[in-house]
């Protein structure tokens, strides 16, 4: 596993943190033992997980019990994964919030407010951008992310909206992912 690819110029650029799928979207391999093995060897799940999810998944292949506040779920249940991740990262001018059920995609600009879309089951490589031909599923999408990102504290949310220009503080102690907040120290 990873916490990114790099887009080795996919759509032109090299470089990671930008939420097209090159740089976004990871495999994750693993390898269980014997005895939880049986009838998943050689299998593809694709299931939406991220990383917050490997300590679940181990906890649970080793039979330990998670302890409490951990918001990640094991990949081994039956009912793990997630219907829709978020994810960002702060670039300056590049700044994005994304969010992807797999099988459409939302990528937010925060500065300049630039929003895309890609339909992912017959776009896999994010070649064609259908923001203006489905308005319906901008404010589909749109809505779920000022849910997402209502509880922070940068400003990207007032009055129910999405708010375009906010900065992130670098000073901030959090970097969210999703609703899981990472302590930069």
């Amino acid at each position: 596993m990873a916490d990114h690819g790099d887009m080795l110029f996919d759509h032109g650029l090299v470089r990671k943190g930008l939420p097209f799928e090159n740089s976004s979207g990871i495999p994750l391999v693993v390898k269980l033992p014997r005895s939880m093995s049986e009838g998943r060897i050689g299998t593809t799940d694709t299931r939406l997980a991220e990383i917050r999810d490997i300590f679940p998944t181990i906890c649970d292949a080793c039979g330990i019990d998670l302890p409490p506040g951990i918001d990640g779920r094991s990949l081994l249940s039956p009912d793990g994964g997630h219907e829709i991740i978020h994810g960002e990262h702060p670039a300056g001018e590049e700044s994005n919030q994304w969010l992807t059920d797999g099988k459409e995609k939302y990528c937010w600009f925060s500065q300049t407010g630039r929003e895309l879309l890609f339909d992912l089951i017959n776009d896999p490589d994010e070649t064609h951008d259908i923001a203006h031909d489905r308005k319906d599923r901008i404010a589909f999408w749109r809505d779920i992310m000022v849910k997402e990102l209502s509880w922070r504290n940068e400003g990207y949310v007032k009055d129910g909206k999405l708010q375009t220009g906010q900065q992130v503080d670098p000073s901030q102690p959090w970097v969210g992912i999703g609703r899981t907040a990472f302590s930069k120290n």
